[in-house]
């Protein structure tokens, strides 16, 4: 996959930097904020992903607990969502590189930020799953106060028939950089273990043959 230079410094800097679960007061008529990242819930399905940082289409996913897979036609790709790098896994060959995959975001965002959630009282049936609709903004936590925090705002359509699984996010980092992820065939059965393994022949950052 080939990043553009915006998509690969937003994948840097937004996913380099634990998400920290912070709340917000009550507001009028709405429930309390939650304090939970609404995407770390999730530690194991499956599902279609459509759109994205990387533009992904028809791509098969799958996490269990802090690696997540992606599926291309000559190779997979795993992802530590704990370290933030990839696996390409080749028949003969692997290599790594140094930062999550772009189909893994946002559920590779939770380094470095801390969380508000601001549940609202909109709800709309997609794709046949009935959501209620939540907006989420993540907010750098660096310490260095000559940087401006980085703010990025999502926008998630929670499905009640798979446990409020977000069925799309739309993600607003700003200076109108805005894209969407649609996800479909969502499953919340474990997937194979073996989805997840490398081959023992090869090691972490290495572009040689086995």
């Amino acid at each position: 996959m080939k990043f553009r230079p915006f998509w690969l410094a937003l994948a840097l800097t937004a996913l380099a930097v634990t998400l920290q679960g912070q709340t917000q007061g009550k507001q009028a008529a709405k429930p309390a904020a939650k304090v939970q990242n609404p995407l770390e819930v999730f530690q194991s399905f499956s599902a279609t992903l459509n759109g994205g940082m990387g533009r992904d289409t028809d791509r098969k996913i799958y996490r269990s607990g802090k690696v997540m897979r992606l599926d291309f036609p000559d190779h997979y790709r795993l992802v530590d969502l704990d370290k933030l790098t990839t696996r390409f896994v080749y028949p003969d060959r692997c290599r790594m590189i140094g930062f999550p995959d772009a189909g893994s975001y946002p559920f590779s965002a939770y380094h470095g930020f801390k969380v508000e959630r601001a549940p609202t009282e909109e709800n709309e049936i997609l794709d046949g799953h009935t959501s209620s609709i939540e907006n989420v903004t993540l907010t750098s936590t660096s310490k260095d106060k000559d940087k401006e925090p980085i703010t990025i705002k999502m926008k998630l359509w929670e499905a009640a028939d798979v446990n409020g699984f977000p069925v799309k996010v739309e993600i607003d980092a700003g200076q109108d950089r805005k894209f969407t992820v649609r996800y479909t065939n969502v499953s919340l059965i474990p997937p194979d273990p073996v989805l997840f393994k490398s081959p023992a022949g090869c090691p972490g950052g290495t572009s040689r043959g086995w």
